[in-house]
């Protein structure tokens, strides 16, 4: 295991607080002011915005296996966004009959 120097421990600090703890309790947050499931699918387009930044800024390459990787995160959200029919239970079986 390699041994860190104080800015390696810095930046575990930083991205366990920040990028870790930081953004969970705003995502908690927004809960009170969104409902679950536009939070749900907000967060299915945080690795879809990882990939596109870090193309963009670190100059990652691109490829099929990514493609599909971003088609199927889209496919989620919009499967995500889709209404859901809710079944009515039938509590007394002689008034469904009749």
């Amino acid at each position: 295991m390699p041994r860190l120097n104080l800015l390696g421990w810095l930046s575990v600090g930083y991205i366990s607080i920040f990028g870790t703890m930081f953004a969970y309790l705003l995502y908690l947050k927004s809960l009170n002011y969104l409902l679950p499931a536009t939070t749900g699918m907000l967060s299915s387009f945080e690795p879809l915005t990882a990939t596109f930044l870090s193309i963009i800024l670190l100059h990652t390459a691109f490829g099929l296996p990514e493609m599909l990787g971003g088609a199927m995160i889209l496919a989620t959200a919009f499967l995500q966004a889709l209404p859901v029919h809710k079944v009515k239970k039938v509590t007394n079986i002689k008034k469904a009959v009749h």
